[in-house]
């Protein structure tokens, strides 16, 4: 019950939001680019010499490629991972929490529009030997017709990720991790699968170090707020087990 439950809000919650990001997009607020690449720098974070560094290193690019492809998958293995440890509070903190996380990101996205780090410094992205660059692709594809009003229909299955700040892949990175930290044997796996989605996003989203930080931002509220719920939650079903009648003996006759 608690698997197929997660999945189905899960689907939902993406089938609704996924589209929002692009009503989102359409509110055609000015382009934050210079503003986060100036964060970028006032940090002393240097985005070029990354994707070099990164690029010059085929293994390590692979890796980060299919790191960066990882996002699907855990939504729906987690419930069944979770529901074998019986962790069910935590499945219903995790289905809450990814959409909390989901929804504020479409609304910041709003608020900070933005098409990526690619175009900001003039870096083609076909000169890349080894980083795969797939999810600015599509970002550069959808985001300017979807702003100027000539993108309108949306086909739910071939939508891509037109968000950059915050930075959804880098909340779910964060997301996942909490969520199978409750399963002992697993948290080396977690931590080695979703630091290479984390590490990839700047690279395959064209995404900005100041993206990666406000995603961990959202998904830690998130998860704040999760965890606050499923107490209040666990408190009052406490409450009402306690409340609950006891029912008389009737002795045998």
């Amino acid at each position: 019950m608690f698997v197929l439950g997660a999945a189905a809000q899960i689907a939902l919650t993406t089938a609704v939001m996924a589209p929002m990001t692009y009503v989102a997009a359409a509110i055609n607020l000015p382009m934050q680019d210079s503003a986060l690449l100036a964060v970028d720098r006032a940090m002393r974070l240097d985005w070029a010499a990354y994707v070099y560094f990164v690029d010059d290193r085929p293994s390590l690019a692979s890796w980060l490629n299919v790191g960066y492809a990882m996002i699907g998958w855990p939504l729906f293995a987690i419930p069944v991972v979770l529901a074998a440890k019986r962790r069910y509070q935590r499945i219903e903190e995790f289905t809450f929490a990814f959409g909390v996380a989901l929804a504020a990101t479409a609304f910041l996205s709003a608020l900070v529009p933005a098409i990526g780090v690619y175009q900001q410094i003039g870096l083609d992205p076909a000169s890349l030997k080894n980083i795969n660059p797939g999810a600015y692709l599509d970002q550069l594809r959808d985001l300017p017709p979807t702003r100027e009003g000539v993108l309108r229909h949306l086909e739910l299955l071939g939508l891509g990720g037109i968000v950059t700040f915050p930075s959804f892949h880098a909340a779910s990175a964060v997301l996942f991790g909490w969520a199978l930290w409750a399963v002992r044997w697993l948290r080396p796996l977690a931590l080695l699968v979703n630091g290479a989605m984390l590490a990839a996003t700047p690279l395959n989203g064209g995404h900005y170090f100041i993206d990666l930080i406000a995603g961990v931002v959202v998904a830690v509220l998130a998860i704040v707020a999760a965890r606050r719920v499923g107490q209040i939650i666990a408190r009052r079903q406490s409450g009402f087990d306690l409340a609950a009648p006891v029912p008389a003996m009737v002795p045998a006759e």
